[in-house]
């Protein structure tokens, strides 16, 4: 079997490297390494590769699926949580001990799952809009780096003045107005260290959760808090709930978003499912 492993050499993750490296060797097999940063220039690797390795943050992990499904590869991608919130591993259930996660690369179950596609790149896991974005980028302003502390430092900061947004949605060609604090359209279940804000969410069922947090003061959103840290918040007259397999967004003021952990802004945008785009490696305990 063929391997190639994207990781990136600047951050802490490129400490891993050996320790990955050995990892490996113990299954007879000797990856090789390529930057993350070398991604665009490196299709023919990738498609002369059986399994593409994707180690670091869900940043990266985004990067390396989009890269292999523009390819056109049938190359199975792996995963290395090696980042600070690892939520897309959750999901597909690889653990971020290092050598459990090797493991399910090696001898994981391989899975067809879904991508959603967005302008000219496709999103692994969650698309995050509102007071979410309004966090991600005050995290980046304040520090440019990633954390529990930083995030709940920018939380505070952004609470202080709740972004609104009048949203239009349109699910499916089905036309919703809502005034909306958050918005997330998920692939995956879970967001900013482990919170499943899309706790329904099927990787392989065609269909794409959007999940809204209504407009609401301070006081009104603190008893949904503890629901949306549990999962349990989907049925919330304070919540608004949809899956479809497409969904345009125009909104009022223009929207900042972290999509799978990059900023970007949105007033209108489509997103839509692409059914089956990726095999990858999952743990034995998802179906």
């Amino acid at each position: 079997m063929k391997a190639i492993v994207f990781i990136n050499s600047k951050s802490g993750t490129a400490r891993a490297h050996d320790e990955i490296r050995q990892y490996f060797a113990d299954y007879g097999l000797s990856p090789e390494f390529v930057d993350i940063g070398l991604l665009d220039k490196s299709r023919d690797k990738i498609a002369e590769s059986d399994l593409v390795v994707a180690a670091g943050g869900d940043g990266t992990l985004s990067s390396v699926a989009n890269a292999i499904f523009r390819s056109g590869s049938d190359a199975v991608m792996a995963v290395l949580p090696l980042g600070t919130c690892n939520d897309f591993a959750k999901t597909v259930g690889v653990s971020t001990d290092l050598e459990d996660a090797i493991k399910v690369a090696v001898d994981g179950k391989v899975k067809r799952i879904d991508l959603i596609r967005s302008g000219d790149r496709t999103i692994l896991n969650q698309a995050n809009g509102g007071l979410s974005g309004e966090i991600a980028q005050e995290v980046e302003e304040q520090t440019g780096k990633k954390g529990v502390l930083s995030y709940w430092r920018a939380s505070i900061e952004v609470l202080r003045d709740l972004p609104r947004y009048n949203v239009t949605l349109s699910l499916d060609g089905e036309a919703v107005d809502l005034r909306l604090l958050n918005l997330t359209v998920a692939n995956a279940r879970y967001s900013g260290g482990g919170i499943p804000l899309a706790p329904l969410a099927q990787l392989d069922d065609g269909l794409m959760d959007i999940v809204g947090i209504k407009d609401q003061q301070l006081l009104s959103l603190a008893p949904v808090l503890p629901r949306i840290l549990t999962g349990s918040h989907l049925d919330s007259e304070a919540v608004f709930y949809k899956q479809a397999s497409s969904v345009e967004i125009h909104s009022e003021p223009v929207m900042p978003f972290s999509v799978d952990g990059e900023l970007d802004e949105f007033r209108t945008e489509r997103f839509e499912v692409v059914r089956e785009a990726l095999a990858i490696k999952v743990g034995d305990e998802v179906e």
